[in-house]
C-alpha cells in the first residue's frame, strides 16, 4: 500500500511524463476456450517502466477487479511477465476456460512511477456460446441404452435356453416313467391279457 502512495505522489509531481494507453476495442472468444487481452502503454521516459497494472471488468472499482483471488476467475487467469511490462510496455491478461459470464468490457489501468496513471478505453470481450454438435453430449446416453438392451437380450435368451433345457430334461424323465409299449405306438391301445 505504501508503494502505491509513493507512485501517486511522484506521478502528481509537475514535469511528469504523459502516459497513453491503448487497448483493442473488441475481441471474440469461444466458450470453453481461452483468450488473451492486451494493453499497450506509452511513456516518454527512457528505460524500464516501473509501475503496475490492474484489470477491471465493466467499471474501475475495487469490487470489479479481475484477478485470481475473485471467485469467478479463480485459477483461470495468467498475466504477462514482468519483462514485457518493464521493456515492451505490454500488459496481457489470459483467461482460460472462457464462460459466457466472462463477457464484458475489460479496462486496463496502468500506474507508472514518474508518469502518473491512466486507464484504457477498454476491450469488449464477446463470448460465443459453444452450441457444438449434440452427438458428443448424447453419445453416452446411446451407449448406456445399447448396454441395457444388450444386457436385457442376454438375460432373455439365457432364461429361454435354460427353461427349454429344463423342459427337455423333464420330458426325458417322463418318458422313462411311461411303459415301453405306450412309447412304441401311442395310437394303439395297450394289449389286454
Amino acid at each position: 500500500m505504501a508503494w502505491k502512495l509513493i507512485f501517486i505522489f511522484l506521478s502528481a509531481c509537475p514535469g511528469a511524463s504523459p502516459l497513453s494507453i491503448f487497448q483493442p476495442p473488441s475481441i471474440q472468444a469461444q466458450e470453453g476456450g481461452s483468450v488473451s487481452l492486451s494493453c499497450l502503454f506509452n511513456i516518454s521516459q527512457e528505460g524500464p517502466a516501473i509501475g503496475f497494472a490492474t484489470w477491471y471488468l465493466d467499471v474501475v472499482a475495487p469490487d470489479r477487479e479481475v484477478n485470481n483471488k475473485t471467485l469467478e476467475f479463480r485459477g483461470r487467469l495468467e498475466g504477462s511477465d514482468q519483462a514485457q511490462f518493464l521493456w515492451d510496455r505490454l500488459i496481457e491478461l489470459r483467461i482460460r476456460d472462457i464462460r459466457v459470464s466472462d463477457a464484458g468490457l475489460y479496462l486496463c489501468k496502468v500506474e507508472i512511477l514518474g508518469s502518473g496513471s491512466g486507464t484504457g478505453e477498454g476491450t469488449k470481450l464477446v463470448v460465443k456460446e459453444d452450441l457444438g454438435s449434440p452427438w458428443p453430449k448424447v453419445f453416452p446416453l446411446f451407449l448406456r441404452a445399447a448396454l441395457y438392451i444388450f444386457s436385457l437380450a442376454f438375460v432373455v435368451i439365457g432364461t429361454t435356453l435354460y427353461y427349454k433345457r429344463q423342459v427337455a430334461i423333464t420330458k426325458g424323465h417322463q418318458s422313462t416313467l411311461l411303459p415301453r409299449t405306450s412309447q412304441e405306438n401311442p395310437s394303439k391301445p395297450p394289449a389286454t391279457p
